[in-house]
């Protein structure tokens, strides 16, 4: 038995200098950043609503073998929206993630995952969102960028 766990105990230590190249692919592309935003929005409400954010994003960006991207693999974590009026403010907390797919046609897959979202309401209590995963929503490509089908106000697809 110790002879056993001393050939396992070598093999890793001989192994584990060279188990980050093995494992790294030069056709991943990893980003990490903390997201922070403010805004007034004004469609929320009868009176603006102050919607501010923040959270941590690991994305991993996929490219095929000319080196175009393929695949956006996004993830949240540590998120908080804070919605603010009237002197009273309400903040929710979560995580999950999106995936973005690039079709053969140019056009861009979305599906969202994992999004769990705590929010307590004054005198109700928490109110959990979990969608699980929703998708696929397809955006198109114009000559002004991409945008959902069915969105009419941009011109057409």
């Amino acid at each position: 038995m110790k002879k056993t766990l001393l050939l396992i105990l070598c093999a890793l230590f001989a192994v584990g200098p060279f188990a980050g190249n093995m494992l790294a692919s030069s056709d991943i592309v990893r980003d990490r950043y903390v997201d922070l935003s403010t805004r007034v929005d004004d469609s929320l409400c009868a009176f603006p609503v102050v919607v501010s954010g923040s959270s941590n994003i690991n994305d991993l960006i996929f490219l095929d073998d000319n080196g175009k991207p393929v695949r956006l693999l996004s993830t949240v974590n540590h998120a908080e929206i804070t919605f603010t009026a009237n002197g009273k403010s309400l903040t929710a907390k979560g995580s999950g993630g999106i995936e973005y797919l690039v079709n053969p046609d140019g056009t861009i897959s979305v599906n969202t995952f994992g999004i769990n979202l705590l929010l307590t309401i004054p005198e109700y209590g928490p109110v959990f969102l979990d969608t699980g995963r929703a998708g696929p929503r397809h955006l198109c490509r114009t000559e002004s960028g991409s945008r959902p089908y069915g969105d009419r106000t941009a011109g057409s697809c």
